[in-house]
């Protein structure tokens, strides 16, 4: 008699090298995305500054994220503000952002958003 197919044992030995493999890859799949989420919202904080510098709010010194209409995206996420020194030539822009108590800029100071 010919059978074909695979024995439990088989099966369960497959099983075993797929967790095993998992095990080593799912640490440096979540590091990456972590690192990407990151990338994301220092790409927020600059887009941040870039509207600040063209807006006709830039004589104040902060402009909140709701001020800054073109980042429809960026509101929806996150909360923030963008501090502005007008005494240095060129003015110094510092962005500054708190998205879903997942990623918070250093300095950030809640009243200010």
């Amino acid at each position: 008699m010919n059978k074909k197919g695979f024995t439990l044992i088989e099966l369960l030995a497959v099983i075993v090298i797929i967790s095993i493999i998992l095990m080593i890859i799912y640490p440096s799949i979540t590091k990456t995305s972590e690192e990407n989420k990151e990338k994301l919202y220092q790409g927020y904080e600059k887009m941040m500054i870039e509207y600040a510098m063209v807006s006709s709010k830039r004589n104040q010194s902060i402009i909140k994220l709701n001020d800054l209409e073109e980042l429809d995206k960026v509101k929806k996420e996150c909360i923030g503000y963008v501090e502005i020194n007008h005494d240095v030539t060129p003015n110094i822009y510092k962005a500054y952002i708190k998205c879903d108590d997942k990623y918070q800029t250093e300095g950030f100071i809640e009243n200010k958003a």
